[in-house]
């Protein structure tokens, strides 16, 4: 019975040694796979940490230009407003040239009717000049008549 009982001994011992070794070779396998996916699950947040990095750079790109063409756009809209105020001013001085050539017109016209009568005047002061020219004229002619007459006396 000892010689048995040794023997059963030996025999759950190696079915334990065996079942232990394919307990540590699961477990080592677990161990092998868990690695594996923490390796690949390491890789995939690099690669995350990666693109999430690229595209922060990406967006203070985009921000920088969204804040460039947010200037621009202010100092468009402030020259606009300052073209508009500039037309409004230029709007007011043509009008006020208009109102000045309004004005010239009606004294250009006023000194046309003052030319016209001073024409009319000088055409009356050379009828009179003519007129009076015959009267000298005449006056010479009778002056002469009497010199001639009292010359012959």
């Amino acid at each position: 019975m000892t010689i048995n009982a040794q023997q059963i001994k030996e025999e759950l011992r190696e079915e334990l040694r065996e079942e232990l070794r394919k307990d540590m070779l699961e477990e080592l396998h677990y161990i092998r796979v868990t690695h594996e996916q923490q390796t690949r699950i390491r890789t995939s947040i690099i690669e995350i940490k990666e693109d999430i990095a690229v595209q922060k750079s990406i967006n203070a790109s985009i921000l920088a230009r969204i804040e460039e063409i947010n200037d621009k756009q202010n100092k468009t809209q402030e020259e606009i407003l300052s073209l508009r105020e500039e037309i409004t001013g230029v709007k007011g001085e043509i009008t006020g040239v208009k109102g000045e050539v309004t004005s010239l017109k009606e004294e250009v016209t006023g000194v046309k009717g003052e030319v016209t009568s001073l024409k009319e005047e000088v055409t009356g002061v050379k009828e009179e000049i003519t007129g009076v020219k015959g009267e000298v004229t005449s006056l010479h002619e009778k002056i002469d008549l009497i010199l001639k007459h009292l010359n012959t006396q």
